[in-house]
């Protein structure tokens, strides 16, 4: 009689050495055997868990579709699966439970079980189904316009904000030719985009074009359109979002109209600039000279008050033209264009402006000094005026019981060069720092100047690129720094 190979070494090793849960449990649901993986799940050895109801296992939550499984195999001789999760807080794993009842010998029956771990792909499932909901959200409820389409620019999906800007509804653009609803230049554009994208000679394309829905006034669309690929690289579709720039394109329109509009003011205030300084410089020239023939002619007539008179009378005529000189020369800043920047010197323009004020230096016995100052990039004149009115403030606005020190220095910082004027002189009050700038600006009726200087320096500084600012205690000096681009 032949010899029957024994089976039971290798069952016991299919069994212990198997990746899934596998035990057997009596008909009232206690554990009669749980396989080695068990341990990796209730994170207990299997034969602790002999003669213990396999419930005590399962999720506070998930007892009662336990009994309900067990019940259903209790009743039938039928194959069963539930989803349950197993373990201990808070390591619970989901496992996919399948159960049979077969006889162990003619009077008894167990139920034999097999657990299969789907935690991660119960996970992944969930994480995928939270990504899909993200984008449908991200999507249907974007406040641009989205839309998938298929090579022939077929929409095969878009969303609400789409289809507003086209005038018609989501269901009229699926099953549709999305380049069709442009006008004609701008379908041949996009389909010419579509093939650049499909040959692989661009990743992305962009274009700006002009529509005017039904009943609606025209507007400007942006639109970008990529490609998506398969697997095998074939496309699977072309994703295409649209911008409405109209608000914008009406903001440039306004900002162009707007510009000439101060194109033209500019004109108009260069001209009546010029035409103040000249009918005015001319007899205002006529009226200091006669009052001054008058003072010399007849001297012996005036008396002390007389002369005074006509004295204030002069200072008041060059005080007139001193202020048309500065306006012109504001209106000019204002009036803005290119600059003819070159390579300027500016311890050459101080030097020259030092040597200018030489005889009020003397008269003071003021002085003012200078450190390695650098070259910059700007228009010389300009520059200069920059310093000389600065300069000529410092002098202006000295303190009564001490000589002016003045001294100009220069840091690097930030890409730019910071240039300081600072003076020992009576100093500006803080709530007058960004006054002192202001056109016609004279802190006190007395002081002396147009108060159109600063608010030229500024117009200068900016025109450079530059900014300008005071910081000074009353009764301390004042010193004003200002920043301009490196040659």
């Amino acid at each position: 009689m032949a010899q029957h190979p024994s089976y039971l070494p290798l069952y016991r090793a299919l069994v212990e050495y198997a990746q899934d849960l596998l035990g057997v449990l009596d008909p009232a649901g206690q554990i009669r055997y749980l396989s080695p993986a068990a341990e990796q799940v209730t994170q207990a050895r299997p034969v602790q868990l002999l003669d213990q109801p396999f419930a005590h296992l399962c999720h506070p939550r998930d007892r009662d579709r336990f009994d309900a499984w067990l019940g259903r195999l209790q009743r039938s001789g039928e194959r069963e699966s539930c989803e349950l999760r197993l373990g201990r807080e808070p390591h619970w794993r989901r496992l996919q439970l399948t159960g049979v009842k077969i006889k162990e010998d003619e009077r008894s029956e167990v139920i034999v079980i097999s657990g299969h771990d789907v935690t991660l792909e119960v996970e992944s499932a969930r994480a995928l189904k939270a990504s899909e909901q993200r984008y449908h959200g991200a999507f249907d409820y974007s406040p641009i316009g989205k839309a998938l389409l298929l090579a022939d620019s077929e929409v095969a999906e878009c969303n609400r904000a789409l289809a507003d800007m086209l005038g018609c509804w989501v269901s009229e653009l699926i099953g549709s030719r999305l380049f069709a609803r442009f006008p004609e230049e701008a379908a041949r554009a996009l389909e010419q985009d579509s093939v650049t994208l499909t040959s692989r000679q661009a990743n992305a394309c962009e274009r700006e074009v002009q529509v005017r829905p039904p009943g609606q006034a025209p507007q400007w669309l942006l639109i970008n359109m990529a490609p998506i690929w398969n697997e095998d690289r074939s496309l699977e579709h072309f994703i295409v979002q649209l911008q409405d720039t109209t608000d914008r394109h009406l903001a440039e329109q306004a900002l162009r109209e707007s510009n000439v509009e101060l194109q033209r003011s500019n004109e108009e205030l260069k001209r009546f600039a010029f035409m103040a300084s000249h009918d005015l410089r001319e007899p205002l020239r006529g009226i200091g000279g006669s009052i001054q023939l008058i003072a010399r002619r007849y001297k012996d007539v005036l008396d002390d008050n007389g002369k005074e008179l006509a004295q204030q009378a002069v200072s008041g005529v060059k005080r007139l033209q001193s202020l048309l000189d500065e306006l012109v020369a504001y209106t000019e800043q204002m009036r803005g264009g290119e600059l003819q920047r070159q390579s300027v010197v500016t311890a050459r323009l101080v030097d020259d402006i030092i040597a200018e004020f030489a005889g009020r230096l003397s008269s003071s016995g003021g002085e003012i000094r200078h450190a390695d100052l650098p070259s910059v990039l700007g228009e010389p004149e300009p520059l200069r005026q920059v310093f000389w009115h600065l300069l000529d403030n410092a002098l202006k606005f000295a303190a009564p019981d001490r000589p002016p020190r003045i001294e100009v220095r220069a840091s690097w910082g930030k890409g730019v060069w910071q240039f300081c004027v600072e003076d020992n002189g009576i100093g500006i009050a803080p709530e007058h720092h960004e006054q002192v700038f202001e056109v016609f600006r004279r802190l006190s009726v007395d002081s002396a100047g147009t108060g159109m200087g600063l608010a030229t320096v500024r117009k200068m500084i900016e025109r450079h690129g530059g900014r300008i600012w005071v910081e000074s205690t009353p009764g301390e000096g004042a010193r004003f720094c200002f920043t301009l681009p490196p040659e």
